[in-house]
């Protein structure tokens, strides 16, 4: 396809000139399908066009969504807009109906529908994690089950909750060759005092995809809870959260999700919100409190897991974000992402000496493909390909010394050949 021609193709579909498409909202409402169609039939082009709504220099390849996700020039924008309008008759509210419309947006991104009233807007995956574990009431000598290959932010969590409540955490190395093999992994370890499993949808370390069906399944019959870190699931992932009968996920809007730093959300079943009592608490977690008679009624959603005065324009531009992504399409995102890292993923099993960690099944495999290279410290091979512009990271966790590369939607096709080509030379 001529260059020429394809712009002005995509300039008359969505109604704008050239210089217009580099806000995405006029494009990506006009036809995200034919933005994909694009990625098929010419990826520079496609790419040019997506990633004009991004700051990252020509140059610089970027595979680190996993860590931090980049946000979309509008998104900033707008945020900065309502920042300053907000200067302008300064509240320490929010608006409510806004605020609600970002749990909403969040509720169908994870396959929740309309029903947000088990979402409350937090600072961090961390802080969904610490909710859930300093908020359940453990008994000494209840157990806990997770996997090795967990963020730190959830096993420091874990580590302090046992230290202060003298509980037991078991954990089992994820089977990277066949996954459902986990399921078997993790009920070997359960028993009568098993309360909850806490395990990642997606592994920050290899990008394994747990068989979270089965598992929950599994665990509901023995009447377990299940709380999931969906981190690095959420916005590259068809994630149905409601069909799934999950239990507690909580996820950053910082990474997949391309929002701004600092919004995160937590899921509590609305059935459960009792069983989760809230340990820091202010103003907006109560429906009515007495301090004469010492009582309080939480807010009778998982508003109560929120409060005091937030920075709530970050939380209006995840709204954004999302929007944006949602009308790219999930469908759309999740083939493109996948295609990527199927490209990487069977460029570097062509390579000698280059050790593939991600799992060995299709299935279970995601946009996350982390690698060793034999004879070469990661730490070099990663350093090295960040000094050639391609941003990976190390993998320190559960003793892989691998290096990762995560793929999402303002990546395309030249640039994992790119890399590739590096891994060859730098493996010779």
């Amino acid at each position: 396809m001529e260059r020429s021609f394809f712009l002005k193709s995509i300039a008359a579909l969505s109604g704008v000139g050239i210089l217009g498409l580099k806000t995405a909202e006029g494009f990506v409402k006009a036809g995200p399908d034919h933005f994909f169609h694009a990625l098929r039939s010419d990826q520079d082009i496609a790419w040019d066009i997506l990633r004009s709504n991004f700051s990252l220099p020509a140059d610089y390849r970027y595979f680190n969504t996993a860590g931090i996700g980049a946000v979309p020039e509008f998104v900033r924008q707008y945020v900065m807009k309502y920042w300053n309008d907000s200067e302008v008759h300064p509240a320490p509210g929010h608006n409510d109906k806004v605020w609600v419309n970002v749990k909403k947006s969040i509720a169908n991104a994870v396959g929740l529908k309309d029903n947000y009233n088990g979402i409350a807007l937090t600072n961090s995956t961390t802080a969904g994690i610490n909710i859930l574990l300093n908020g359940i009431d453990f008994n000494k000598g209840d157990q806990i089950i997770t996997s090795t290959h967990e963020h730190p932010a959830l096993h420091a969590p874990l580590i302090n909750l046992v230290q202060r409540k003298s509980l037991i955490v078991r954990t089992f190395e994820p089977d990277l060759e066949v996954g459902l093999n986990n399921v078997k992994r993790i009920f070997d370890l359960a028993g009568s005092r098993t309360r909850l499993i806490f395990i990642s949808l997606i592994t920050c370390t290899t990008g394994q995809l747990l068989p979270v069906r089965e598992i929950i399944e599994e665990a509901h019959k023995r009447n377990i809870l299940v709380a999931l870190d969906g981190a690095q699931s959420t916005g590259n992932s068809i994630i149905e959260l409601q069909d799934l009968d999950v239990d507690f996920y909580t996820s950053g809007g910082q990474k997949w999700l391309l929002g701004p730093k600092r919004t995160a959300f937590l899921y509590v079943k609305p059935s459960l919100l009792d069983l989760v009592r809230p340990t820091t608490v202010g103003a907006y977690s109560e429906a009515s409190y007495s301090i004469k008679d010492l009582s309080i009624t939480w807010a009778h959603d998982a508003t109560r897991y929120e409060y005091a005065t937030q920075n709530d324009s970050l939380f209006f531009g995840l709204g954004k974000s999302i929007g944006f992504l949602s009308n790219l399409g999930w469908d759309n995102i999740v083939k493109h992402d996948r295609l990527l890292a199927e490209r990487f993923y069977t460029g570097l099993k062509g390579i000698h000496r280059v050790k593939v960690i991600s799992p060995n099944e299709y299935k279970y495999r995601t946009p996350i493909i982390s690698f060793s290279i034999d004879g070469l410290n990661f730490k070099n091979v990663a350093n090295e390909l960040v000094r050639r512009g391609f941003r990976v990271r190390m993998v320190h966790e559960a003793g892989l010394e691998a290096v990762r590369a995560s793929f999402h939607v303002y990546n395309n096709e030249s640039e994992i050949d790119a890399m590739l080509e590096a891994i060859v030379d730098i493996s010779q």
